[in-house]
């Protein structure tokens, strides 16, 4: 399995992928841009894959974005 290509459907969010061990485990790493709002954001993150299979991957991701204190 190789993964072709990672991408967000936010643009607050941007989205790498790294090999860890080639053609079986990869890290992929998501960042937040900056000045991204304070809110709640949501996506989905599309992996690519050369499976013949499934050659896409989608997977969602949420979280909020603000200063809190606790």
């Amino acid at each position: 399995l190789r993964v072709m290509g990672v991408r967000s459907s936010s643009a607050s969010v941007s989205a790498t992928v790294e090999p860890i061990t080639p053609g079986k485990e990869f890290r992929v790493t998501l960042a937040l841009q900056p000045n991204t709002p304070d809110g709640a954001l949501h996506g989905q993150i599309a992996i690519t894959t050369d499976d013949p299979v499934q050659q896409t991957v989608s997977l969602p991701f949420y979280g909020i974005v603000g200063s809190f204190r606790g």
